[in-house]
């Protein structure tokens, strides 16, 4: 009686502390018990609800439904990513033949490039004139 009516419980009456030690007293140990028999005839009485297994299927097949988005998504973006690696190879081979143009057109001009090398000089030159003669415009205006 005295493990059942504890500080915490002191306030049970007769009849409720009586039955709690029947209840106790005749009992199997919690390892020994199966629940399964108290479950079915529970299921089996009034008004229980006994489609709860099709709202967890339900549940299942939502999840599946997401998972089946989930994976188009991902082939989707697989698709893409290929896609774009081939556009990339393109590109990089473009370049590369652009390249060897470039590299072709170079070697024909580089007897007229010592002429342009003394033109780009003076054009330098003049454009640092330029230049100049804006920056000074600039702070004249904001003195003003």
């Amino acid at each position: 009686m005295k493990l059942l009516k504890t500080e915490r419980r002191h306030r049970l009456s007769n009849q409720h502390l009586n039955d709690c030690m029947v209840i106790r007293l005749e009992s199997a140990q919690i390892m020994d018990f199966d629940p399964q028999p108290a479950i079915d005839r529970w299921m089996l009485t009034g008004n229980r609800r006994t489609s709860y297994k099709r709202s967890s299927f339900k549940k299942r097949e939502q999840v599946h439904a997401e998972a089946e988005t989930v994976t188009e998504s991902v082939t989707e973006t697989e698709t893409e990513i290929e896609n774009t690696e081939s556009n990339i190879i393109d590109i990089e081979q473009d370049a590369e033949t652009r390249q060897s143009e470039a590299v072709n057109e170079s070697e024909s001009e580089s007897e007229s490039e010592s002429e342009c090398e003394s033109d780009f000089e003076q054009n330098e030159s003049e454009n640092e004139n330029r230049i100049r003669e804006i920056v000074r415009e600039m702070e004249i205006e904001r003195e003003f």
